[in-house]
């Protein structure tokens, strides 16, 4: 049922989805041409329409940004908060599946948003020159390298889209918390979804600024026998903060879990 789930899921937001990015490109060209057009024509009509070219893209970018933002959210309000919500807990599954479906789509979305602003600046500012400095930086530097920093590489260009990918998972997870919380109440359920999202960012940066404190403190024991190198220290770092975004995740993927089973008010 999972499978269907996502199937409609990614049917239903990605006619959406494609518009947007396809809008982004389009006008990404057309910032890139309007940029190298300003350095060679002095008419300034020409220079006003290549301004408002470039203007435009920027807004597009913005505009973009926030649609998508506000469209993920809206699916998981709109198709489980609302009167929708009488139809889809009535379907032959579970309350996990239903909010993992909107969990995984709106985590791919996401991901796909952010290759879309890279690809999206690179075809604004992309030149013959750049092109030709990029391909030259990387022959050098597999030049360079060793296998052994090569791994190191690997593992870090790994250890970071992990920490993306749950970070961003944990991002919507909060959302789909506080919007769970919020609407198991009877009146201003919207009221308390936001003050709901608020406490929990309070909550964060409480934790946050303990976790610091307790780091800063902390000192290897003398004769401790682990000398750790600076790529080590990363490493760990790294790993331990996948492992408590990962935790952060569990939680609040377990209080929506556990509201929509129990307080959901869809009257």
């Amino acid at each position: 049922m999972l499978r269907k789930l996502l199937k409609h899921e990614f049917r239903a937001t990605g006619r959406f989805m494609w518009v947007i990015y396809l809008a982004m490109l389009v006008l990404s060209v057309a910032a890139n041409v309007s940029m190298r057009m300003l350095d060679r024509t002095d008419n300034s009509i020409l220079n006003g329409i290549m301004v408002m070219v470039l203007v435009a893209w920027v807004l597009t970018l913005i505009i973009g940004g926030v649609m998508i933002t506000v469209l993920l959210i809206q699916r998981f309000y709109k198709n489980l908060l609302t009167d929708e919500g009488y139809l889809m807990f009535t379907l032959p599954t579970t309350v996990h599946h239903l909010v993992l479906s909107k969990l995984i789509v709106t985590v791919v979305w996401f991901l796909v948003t952010m290759v879309a602003y890279v690809l999206c600046v690179f075809l604004a500012v992309v030149s013959n020159e750049m092109v030709r400095d990029i391909l030259d930086v990387v022959r050098s530097a597999f030049a360079y390298f060793s296998l052994k920093y090569a791994m190191n590489g690997v593992a870090i260009v790994l250890e970071v889209l992990l920490l993306l990918v749950v970070s961003t998972a944990v991002s919507c997870l909060q959302f789909y918390g506080a919007m769970s919380i919020g609407y198991g109440f009877t009146n201003h359920k919207g009221l308390w979804s936001v003050a709901s999202y608020f406490v929990f960012g309070f909550v964060l940066q409480i934790l946050a600024v303990i976790v610091t404190a307790a780091t800063s403190i902390l000192t290897v024991p003398a004769g401790f026998p682990v000398s750790l190198t600076a790529m080590q220290t990363w490493h760990l770092a790294m790993l331990g903060s996948t492992g408590a975004m990962l935790v952060l995740g569990a939680v609040f993927y377990i209080i929506t879990v556990l509201n929509l089973q129990k307080r959901l008010n869809l009257s």
